[in-house]
């Protein structure tokens, strides 16, 4: 909507607002038992809620709420839109208190349902991490009653494996992020959840070899470790090149953070068959990114690595080639 015409319906909203809300205050009004204070409440706070008015639209909910019968239903719904609007804020405490009452006024309701992964989330951006990790444990669990192919259930496992991968725990991430590409492997998203196994198994694998190297493992354990180490990383290689395949065949232009998955995807697929000593392969997949953002910095990147897998496999010449290149892009980039 252009900015001019957004600006005048938020006004007219805001006007509707104040005319419903000037409506329930009306005394002939609040006398009449015909439910007609509820519904001017309701829509006086809707209407603040899309015109931006955050303040009066939690007002007028919560006075909604308050006259309303205490099995009206719809008092679930005002609850989880309080703790929507609060959530959008920052007001992370307050928004737990409202996603939290949704579920307590009607607790097999929709808006239970749709209450208990935001308020994960509100947990989490709040620093309540554990508590955010238990409740979507509960939902995972069945506590919810949530069916495994339930929208809500695959958001679940979305965040579970976000929560776990920013704490470092790669293998829970790696468990959440496979599960849900089992559920939905055609999903809007599975570019980014592609992508993001293919992230944590890259971790997995670092962690293996780390071991293998510098831990006080037997030989046989060693070798394990490595194998393990190279079935991570071979695994991730399958998940950037999905991923890739995922982003491009979209219909529409990526938004900024696809397309900047995307272009990570690529390096890092080529990353992965350098860890993997695949460096022939590795130069191609280089080549691959220089060629395709040769204006963006990871074209820098690309460079760099071609030069590393070039004297890795003791090809100077080309080693050279790449070097100059690198220099040139350096100095194009000043």
């Amino acid at each position: 909507v252009d900015p001019e015409d957004r600006a005048k319906i938020n006004r007219l909203l805001r006007r509707a607002g104040d005319s419903f809300a000037a409506h329930a205050a009306a005394p002939e009004v609040r006398g009449a038992q015909d439910g007609s204070v509820a519904s001017s409440l309701w829509s006086a706070a809707d209407c603040y809620d899309l015109a931006g008015w955050r303040d009066a639209a939690v007002a007028n909910f919560q006075a909604y709420i308050d006259v309303a019968n205490p099995d009206d239903p719809r008092r679930a719904e005002g609850f989880w839109r309080i703790a929507g609007l609060s959530h959008a804020e920052g007001a992370y405490d307050d928004a737990v208190r409202g996603y939290n009452a949704a579920i307590s006024v009607s607790p097999t309701g929709p808006f239970a349902v749709r209450s208990v992964v935001p308020m994960a989330r509100a947990l989490a951006s709040g620093g309540r991490g554990a508590d955010a990790r238990n409740l979507l444990q509960r939902v995972l669990d069945g506590d919810f009653g949530l069916q495994p192919s339930a929208n809500e259930y695959y958001d679940a496992l979305d965040l579970m494996a976000r929560l776990a991968y920013d704490r470092s725990d790669f293998v829970k991430s790696t468990e959440m992020l496979r599960e849900a590409l089992l559920r939905r492997p055609d999903d809007a998203r599975t570019g980014e959840i592609r992508f993001r196994l293919g992230e944590s198994l890259v971790e997995v694998a670092r962690a293996a070899r780390k071991q293998a190297d510098t831990g006080d493992v037997s030989v046989a354990r060693r070798l394990q470790l490595t194998r393990d180490s190279n079935e991570r990383l071979t695994e991730a290689r399958r998940a950037f090149d999905q991923s890739i395949a995922a982003f491009e065949k979209q219909n529409q232009p990526l938004d900024g953070l696809a397309a900047d998955m995307m272009r990570r995807a690529y390096l890092a697929r080529a990353n992965t068959a350098f860890d993997l000593e695949q460096f022939e392969e590795a130069i191609q997949l280089y080549e691959i990114v220089d060629r395709k953002y040769p204006d963006h910095a990871l074209s820098m990147v690309a460079l760099i690595q071609i030069v590393n897998a070039c004297d890795r496999i003791g090809d100077s010449p080309r080693a050279e080639i790449a070097h100059r290149r690198a220099q040139q892009g350096l100095a194009q980039l000043h």
